[in-house]
């Protein structure tokens, strides 16, 4: 195989899909309090009608719709106050035509009726003697029975992220716990003979480990386990065997540094070592992170990406992310902000360019990209970008007014 025989984002993700196919894959239950982030395992659907009983949403006096037609200041609708409806209880009675109930925000519509009139629409001049200035149609101001959620509808799809949205639903039905898939476990190997560790004073030529850390991160805000993180050397035995421990024991597997093609770069050797079909592939036309490694080893996907930060964490984006995502049958495409380039942006024809930006929010409420330039290597442009943005490779840039989709970093 040739180095950097480069391939497209498009090939690139093709490989992968291809290699390594979507698996539904271990789950586990866990309560609903521990299940936001999560994928859910399987179709989860709601056993009873929410709310289960038709309710009112204001304050009021629950009456048949018709008593009220016509109704107004000049010429009120007249009823008798039947009773009462304490919130929490059934209601021991029902009503007639010209009959009303006093009754609270979330309280249970007595049978006959079928709306309620907010209070300050009304007037008493007695106990039981009622005032209607304001004419109600059937159902107004209420929730009535099934109407926020249906026995039998489904609360969480599988494949589905588990929202705060649907803990809340879940609660409200009943359901104290749910499937969900395993977390995708990750192990990162960091390696370099220049890079030490961050509690460590770095001597001349040395540098702390920035990307196990940043991936790391980025592992766990997707949903994703870190089951090892390790800094090595560039020494080839000592690769082969983290390496090899690392497949074992994790669904993907980073290697950070070494994907370039200088004499002590050993990441393709070790995983050309391990059994599987090892790197099946050298290189993607992306700017930054061109000499992206991809491989496998017993199914697992291995990943070698380059050591400057900035090309390091948007390949997780572009490439590691995706794989995640295919592995959990999950679909973030809609993870964008809608932007204008705030300036004219300028990219490599023939390479899908990535370029970091930071977001203005104009007056008018517009959203600006403007782009942060900086090298690869340099940890200041992560600092300061807010996403990036993607050029295909077909293009020369983008123009300044054009409408663009921002990625999160």
């Amino acid at each position: 195989m040739k180095f950097f025989n480069v391939i497209s984002i498009c090939d690139a993700r093709k490989l992968l899909a291809e290699n390594f196919p979507y698996s539904r894959g271990a789950s586990e239950t866990v309560p609903i309090e521990s299940a936001y982030g999560r994928i859910c395992a399987e179709d989860t659907a709601c056993g009873e009608d929410i709310p289960a009983f038709t309710r009112s949403t204001v304050d009021g006096y629950a009456v048949t719709s018709m008593d009220t037609h016509g109704a107004s200041e000049s010429v009120p609708a007249m009823l008798y106050v039947k009773g009462t409806i304490a919130m929490g209880e059934t209601p021991g009675f029902s009503l007639i035509s010209g009959e009303a109930a006093r009754i609270s925000t979330g309280g249970m519509l007595p049978q006959g009726s079928d709306s309620v009139v907010m209070v300050e629409n009304t007037e008493t001049f007695s106990e039981q003697d009622l005032m209607v200035y304001h004419p109600v149609r059937q159902n107004e101001n209420t929730i009535i029975k099934g109407d926020d959620i249906k026995n039998g509808e489904i609360i969480v799809h599988e494949g589905e992220e588990i929202s705060h949205g649907h803990i809340g639903a879940l609660a409200s039905a009943g359901i104290s716990t749910i499937a969900v898939r395993k977390k995708t476990s990750f192990s990162i190997i960091s390696t370099g003979d220049e890079i030490v560790s961050i509690d460590s004073s770095p001597s001349t030529g040395q540098v702390r480990d920035i990307n196990s850390h940043c991936l790391a991160s980025m592992i766990r805000s997707i949903g994703g386990h870190v089951n090892s993180s390790r800094l090595l050397k560039d020494n080839l035995t000592d690769i082969k065997t983290e390496l090899e421990s690392a497949v074992i024991n994790s669904d993907i597997v980073i290697l950070s540094g070494g994907s370039s093609v200088g004499s002590r770069d050993f990441t393709v050797e070790a995983i050309n070592s391990l059994s599987g079909e090892g790197v099946l592939t050298h290189g993607i036309s992306i700017k930054p992170g061109k000499p992206t490694i991809i491989g496998e080893s017993n199914g697992k996907a291995i990943f070698g990406l380059p050591g400057h930060p900035v090309a390091s964490m948007i390949v997780f984006r572009v490439l590691v992310e995706y794989l995640f995502n295919h592995l959990n049958g999950t679909d973030r495409s809609h993870d964008h902000i809608s932007a204008v380039s705030g300036t004219n942006i300028h990219s490599d024809p023939g390479k899908t360019t990535f370029q970091p930006v930071i977001l203005k929010t104009l007056p008018n409420g517009e959203t600006v990209a403007e782009p942060v330039y900086g090298k690869s290597g340099m940890i200041s442009t992560i600092l300061r970008a807010q996403g990036f943005i993607e050029i295909g490779s077909e293009t020369e840039g983008i123009n300044r007014g054009d409408h663009i989709k921002v990625y999160r970093l």
